[in-house]
């Protein structure tokens, strides 16, 4: 386990040697670290500890490397504007933007890691990557639906990073270049749907996204009693069994929660996950060393995934 000094706390992933011959497994085990300190993932403590977590782990670059200077830097700045958190749109770009910059650059340091070059990987080539993957995040995110909706925001969502945009910039080209493709993409997508949005034929537009939305609410309760009750079954041994617990930990820490009440039970979960997990390993290794050699050979015929973690 690598450890982390992030703000909030210390958070432990398992990361493979970034100089290591790579792997399937090693790949899989780089993403799913990397995806459980992903904003709103469960070992998130805040929304930028992703860009923490990968500073001193492929660095460290400080503050004048790209997940410190920019990265987090930005994403603060983002999640701070009261103009955006008080519009529901402009939260929910956010939110999404933020997480799609992060996917984006997991998706590349992955991608290096499968060729063998994660260990050379520069500062100005994931600044670069990173920067490349902007105007698509932007977009995906739904900033079309920001500009028929609340339009102001635009302004403000476009002047948040206005250092970036001065000639004196080491990031100038890399902006102007990342507004020029945004443009060119938001443009006819955001037409097309306020178009479609004062039709009569889509005179319900605004009253089904609204519905949505209800929906997710309630989704969202269900899913904080859904969480609690797992929670439980692990701790009363409904869950003993190592493989099992393993991906209950993996599927939680690789999830997106959209809200701060689901993303704190998932990190209970997790954590009662663990906890039992240690617990289980700790009575199999005693329960494995006590045992003649002849039933040890067969555990480890039949079962050689869970003594291999003894």
């Amino acid at each position: 386990m690598a450890s982390f000094q992030v703000t909030g706390g210390r958070v432990e992933l398992d990361l493979p040697s970034r100089t290591e011959t790579p792997s399937a497994q090693g790949a899989a085990r780089l993403e799913n670290a990397l995806m459980s300190v992903v904003a709103f993932h469960p070992k998130a403590l805040t929304t930028y500890t992703f860009y923490e977590v990968i500073d001193q782990w492929l660095g460290p670059w400080g503050d004048r490397g790209y997940p410190i200077a920019y990265g987090k830097y930005y994403n603060v700045a983002f999640t701070s504007s009261a103009s955006l958190m008080a519009s529901r749109e402009g939260r929910t770009w956010v939110e999404n933007t933020t997480v799609a910059l992060q996917e984006a650059l997991i998706a590349f340091i992955v991608q290096r890691y499968k060729a063998g070059t994660l260990g050379t990987l520069t500062e100005p080539e994931l600044r670069k990557a990173a920067f490349d993957s902007h105007p698509a995040c932007y977009n995906d995110s739904g900033l079309a639906k920001v500009a028929m909706l609340d339009p102001v925001l635009i302004l403000v969502i476009a002047t948040i990073p206005k250092k970036e945009f001065s000639p004196s910039s080491e990031n100038f080209w890399a902006s102007w270049k990342q507004v020029f493709e945004a443009i060119g993409l938001v443009v006819p997508t955001g037409a097309a749907v306020g178009i479609a949005s004062i039709m009569p034929a889509h005179s319900g537009f605004l009253r089904r996204a609204a519905a949505v939305d209800a929906r997710r609410y309630r989704e969202s309760l269900m899913l904080g009693q859904q969480l609690a009750s797992f929670r439980h079954r692990i701790e009363t041994a409904s869950f003993d069994h190592l493989p099992w617990l393993d991906q209950i930990i993996v599927g939680l820490e690789r999830r997106r929660f959209q809200d701060e009440g689901s993303r704190r039970a998932a990190a209970e979960v997790v954590e009662a996950a663990y906890r039992r997990r240690n617990l289980l390993k700790q009575r199999y290794r005693e329960l494995y060393n006590r045992a003649p050699p002849d039933v040890r050979a067969r555990m480890r015929q039949r079962y050689p995934e869970i003594v291999d973690q003894l």
